[in-house]
């Protein structure tokens, strides 16, 4: 039983991860996209588009996973999307 509910935790974790990355791949791509505009497309709050924004710039040769990773890593309890 243990195993299955740590199984359905690593499935949510991934999915937040490929939904982040979607974004951080947007952003990437478009530096002049509002944050407003990503969030509402993602169904996040701008303060994470934001955090996205800060791990690109301090990140910049990371892959979207890998700055989505890190994003859920810091954030996961406080993330909102």
């Amino acid at each position: 039983m243990k195993l299955f509910i740590r199984d359905r935790e690593n499935i949510e974790l991934g999915k937040e991860i490929g939904e982040l990355s979607v974004g951080i791949r947007m952003l990437k791509r478009n530096e002049e996209i509002a944050n407003k505009e990503v969030a509402e497309i993602l169904g996040c709050d701008t303060a994470v588009i934001q955090k996205m924004r800060d791990l690109i710039q301090a990140h910049p040769d990371w892959e979207a996973e890998q700055i989505a990773s890190e994003l859920v890593e810091v954030e996961f309890e406080s993330i909102d999307c």
